[in-house]
């Protein structure tokens, strides 16, 4: 034991004289500038599929591993190299009071390389054809550090290979919405947010913007009253409101700040005198940096584009300026307002007890669309915890042709309440395709319930049978629309059971029809990001970003979507110092600066990468707003 701890120290105190002296620890070289002796290993990680991914997992006791996703491939391409080691970076090396870190071939603590002749007592395979090697042990004095580790790949003595990792979330499970039928097609929506988790029902949603005058939180009556009118003349329910609230970018943001929320709650209090229950509100509040950017840069104060955020707002305390500049600021003082709605029964007087004699008398008289009518306010109710959450299994309604859309609608309730799994509606809705096989909402609802349980590990759903009934549902009137995002949902569940079985050139196809297939579908900021995290895990980082652009210049972006994007280009730097992605970063840091900061957290512990402080921008950036 005393001699493994010997060999440690001096192992430590060589690495140290190397990287001050020389930055070759081991005497190792960059091979890449050596003509030939990489060739051969660069030529496979070229080859290697998108898929086939590496990574650096340090465990709790300092453990070092390397991973990979592909054993197939990680034999090939240690086929032609035959050594691995990895660089452990300490965060310390970009302290924003600490001088500019050095430049040279490795960043940190390499550890000892280990040889290929080594591998097998070091390897371990994880599920089917993952693999974890471990290469070596932190040093204690890194322990306690935020450290990264970045993959070496070698040939003998010579790097072939050098590589830090960026975080991305990717998702292959996530379904673009879909909805079931009932009277219409309604959709759920569950915050992500972890202090407001409820789930609801809607059908539509409307958005409007509000103007606001300087230092005023009042606004004009006439600007939201026909958002109003539109939901008392149509009978709506508000299930939520969103409401994004701006100041324009002058002045201290602590004045800011309680403007845009007296601006928001001034919209508050109008939608509490249509509905004095309304609870379901999300306000976010922001300096509207974005609409300022763009529009100073088609004016003669192009300049200020170009400045850091103090020293614009230092700009703007001259009085000549501020007047000259007004005209474009007085656009910027606004509210995004964005209202989720559901159509009301219109039966709110009846009650509980005469709500359930009516869809008795509606059962019996064979009334079909009466019997619709009160259930859907029966769900309304549950909603509003006005009737218990088991209701709809105290309703018998004969399992008959008549009231197959009655069974229907009160299946789809039931599946939003969580009372019925997937594989129990779609029992249902088999049963009920069998005396109605014509009926649009029955033959919709089986191939939205068969995707949900194919999701959650359904074995016995016939997915060339699913495929085909997606594709007759246009013989039903379903819209198009409806039947490419059911579409992209079976490619997006079938690629990952190509990928599971090695087929990458089927799992290509698959993405190939869904990048086809999206450009008809009207995508939600919600759904694009989806899509996006289904495009980078197979690493399509370039089809993830031609979704994004065209929504994140827009001031009232989905947050997921604008950070999206923004972790998205930290994987092209040629395009840190373009326009969209700088008004992309400021509007981040406005509208959630902790959320910037977070994505310099190491890379293993959810950041992005704290690497990317290589990059003035971000660094300029994490000094200013992150050291609080």
């Amino acid at each position: 034991m005393r001699k493994s701890v010997r060999l440690i120290f001096v192992l430590c105190f060589l690495f140290n004289c190397f990287q001050t002296a020389a930055q070759n620890p081991y005497n190792l070289k960059d091979g890449r500038q050596f003509g030939g002796y990489c060739d051969a290993c660069v030529e496979v990680i070229k080859q290697k599929p998108k898929e086939a991914l590496f990574g650096i997992d340090i465990h709790q006791n300092g453990d070092v591993f390397v991973v990979m996703t592909d054993f197939f491939w990680f034999e090939k391409i240690f086929s032609v190299a035959n050594a691995v080691t990895v660089d452990i970076v300490s965060k310390d090396r970009y302290d924003c009071a600490g001088s500019k870190e050095t430049k040279g071939l490795f960043k940190g603590f390499v550890l000892l390389p280990l040889l290929k002749k080594d591998f097998s007592k070091n390897i371990q395979k994880i599920g089917n054809n993952q693999i974890q090697l471990k290469v070596g042990t932190l040093p204690k004095s890194l322990s306690v550090k935020e450290i990264e580790g970045n993959l070496i790949i070698l040939n003998g003595d010579l790097v072939c290979f050098y590589s830090n990792f960026i975080n991305i979330q990717r998702a292959g499970w996530e379904l673009l919405p879909m909805g079931l039928y009932t009277d219409t097609l309604s959709k759920t929506y569950s915050s992500d947010e972890l202090d407001n988790t409820k789930l609801f029902i809607f059908s539509k949603y409307l958005q409007q913007d509000v103007n606001f005058q300087k230092s005023k939180t009042g606004y004009n009556d006439t600007d939201i009253k026909p958002l109003f009118d539109s939901l008392s003349l149509n009978g709506f329910l508000i299930k939520k409101v969103e409401i994004r609230a701006y100041s324009s970018v002058e002045g201290p943001l602590d004045v800011n700040k309680r403007l845009m929320l007296g601006r928001a709650n001034a919209i508050i209090t109008a939608f509490k005198k249509y509905d004095p229950k309304l609870s379901n509100i999300k306000i976010v509040t922001a300096e509207n940096w974005v609409d300022f950017i763009d529009d100073v840069r088609k004016s003669k104060f192009s300049y200020l584009a170009t400045l850091p955020k103090n020293e614009v707002k230092r700009k703007l305390t001259d009085v000549q300026i501020l007047n000259e500049i007004e005209p474009l600021l007085t656009k910027h003082r606004k509210a995004v307002i964005t209202v989720y709605l559901e159509k009301r029964a219109g039966l709110s007087t009846y009650s509980n007890k005469v709500l359930g004699d009516e869809l008795n008398a509606a059962i019996n008289t064979k009334k079909a669309e009466k019997a619709r009518l009160v259930l859907k306010e029966i769900m309304q109710r549950i909603e509003d915890n006005k009737l218990p959450d088991n209701y709809f299994n105290e309703i018998e309604i004969p399992l008959e042709k008549e009231f197959v859309e009655v069974i229907s609608d009160r299946e789809v309730y039931k599946y939003f309440l969580a009372q019925s799994s997937e594989y129990e509606a779609l029992e249902v809705f088999r049963e009920l395709q069998k005396l109605d096989n014509t009926n649009r909402a029955v033959n919709y609802n089986v191939c939205a319930l068969s995707i949900f349980a194919w999701k959650h590990g359904g074995e016995d759903i016939d997915k060339k049978k699913l495929f085909i009934n997606i594709e007759n549902l246009k013989n039903v009137n379903v819209n198009e629309s409806l039947i490419k995002r059911m579409l992209i949902n079976y490619y997006i569940l079938i690629s990952e059971d190509y990928l599971n079985a090695g087929n990458y050139s089927a799992k290509d196809e698959s993405l190939l029809e869904i990048k086809d297939l999206y450009r008809d579908v009207l995508l939600t900021d919600e759904e694009v990001y989806s899509l996006c995290k289904y495009f980078a895990l197979y690493s399509r980082f370039d089809w993830a970003e031609d979704l994004i652009v065209p929504r994140v210049a827009n001031l009232n972006v989905n947050e997921n979507l604008l950070f999206y994007f923004i972790n998205l280009s930290f994987y092209y730097p040629n395009r840190y110092k373009n326009d969209v992605f700088k008004a992309a970063l400021l509007n981040a840091l406005n509208l959630n600066s902790e959320r910037y900061c977070d994505f310099f957290k190491p890379n293993h512990k959810g950041g992005a990468s704290f690497q990317l402080l290589e990059e003035s921008i971000f660094k300029t950036y994490y000094c200013e707003n992150c050291l609080r």
